[in-house]
């Protein structure tokens, strides 16, 4: 997936970490994989929700946290 120009590189970055994941990946996986700050990950991720790039889903055995999955093929 090509990010529009303009964008901050770190949405790039997120996206290829939720292309490479199999069975979705959670935010801290996300960071990890990135080296980015918890902070451009959130942002990415709100964005790529936002326009519906990605999406999510809770696990139910721990309904603290987030799995995030690509909405387009890769």
């Amino acid at each position: 997936m090509v990010v529009a120009f303009g964008q901050p590189q770190s949405i790039s970055k997120v996206v290829e970490a939720i292309q490479k994941s199999n069975d979705g990946i959670s935010q801290q996986q996300i960071i990890t994989a990135t080296g980015l700050s918890e902070r451009s990950v959130k942002y990415a991720l709100k964005e790529l929700v936002h326009k519906k790039l990605a999406g999510f889903r809770i696990p139910l055995n721990d309904t603290r946290r987030k799995v995030y999955y690509a909405e387009v093929e890769k």
